[in-house]
């Protein structure tokens, strides 16, 4: 359903003949709601919990100067394209980042905190009225389910560490470890600690991670991840070990150090 101050316009389009118009005179302050997913008698499509993943296409005609116009993805309790103050935003867009007189993509992700009907409301910073003294077309949204992965850790031999959740492809903060007499150093995909995991998201799929450590006041060197080439590397100590570490693929000092 289409609300107040907006409308299915033919003016744009991506595919199809009709995209969403959130106002046309961009002089006069007022607010712009619709429910993209709210057909009449719909399921609610967010469940509160669950991670989802929103894709649209945007189109910015123009907006007033010295206007930030700012589109708003949210939950609507009601399958009602009107204002309710049970509405909650989930993720938004200022406008003002997107180039004028072209089709963006824009993706964002969310995890809602109440079941609802996903909808976009237009608006401004400008204060209370929330007015968007804007011009902009929205198409082919689209709304998915993303599955929530978990990543387990074996500490071989160190203290607890609880496993984490998250949607696949959200960021991961992956917590450390700790082993008596030996210093961590870091999270592998593999038993034998030979393949870090690097990645700044979570993965596609559950995973187990497996704790490398150094035991303290022992210099180790496997010389595994250095290649042949020019450049200084940098020297920490650990546990009263001096080791080198590579900075770089053309790293080659890593000839010396002193244990205790």
């Amino acid at each position: 359903s289409v609300g107040s101050g907006a409308e299915l316009s033919t003016a744009q389009a991506v595919s199809g003949s009709y995209s969403l118009h959130f106002k046309k005179d961009c002089s006069k302050p007022g607010n712009s709601f619709v429910a993209v997913f709210g057909n009449s008698g719909a399921t609610q499509n967010l469940q509160a919990g669950k991670s989802y993943q929103v894709t649209y296409q945007v189109y910015v005609e123009s907006y007033l100067d010295g206007k930030v116009p700012v589109l708003n993805t949210q939950c609507f309790p009601q399958n009602l394209s009107a204002w309710n103050a049970g509405n909650k935003t989930l993720a938004q867009k200022n406008l003002t980042t997107v180039e004028k007189g072209k089709w963006v993509t824009v993706t964002q992700s969310f995890t809602p905190a109440a079941n609802g009907y996903l909808g976009f409301w237009m608006m401004n910073t400008d204060g209370p009225n929330y007015s968007e003294y804007a011009s902009v077309f929205v198409d082919d949204a689209a709304l998915i389910e993303v599955p929530t992965v978990t990543v387990s850790f074996h500490t071989n031999g160190g203290n607890t560490v609880q496993p984490i959740s998250g949607a696949s492809g959200s960021a991961i903060a992956l917590p450390s470890a700790e082993k008596q007499g030996n210093t961590f150093a870091g999270w592998y995909i593999d038993s034998v600690c030979k393949t870090p995991f690097t990645s700044a998201v979570f993965p596609e799929q559950n995973i187990t991670l497996y704790a490398k450590w150094y035991e303290k006041g022992v210099w180790q060197q496997d010389f595994e991840a250095y290649q042949s080439g020019s450049g200084g590397g940098k020297v920490y100590t650990t546990g009263g070990a001096t080791r080198y570490q590579k900075t770089g693929p053309n790293d080659t000092n890593v000839h010396g150090g002193e244990g205790s």
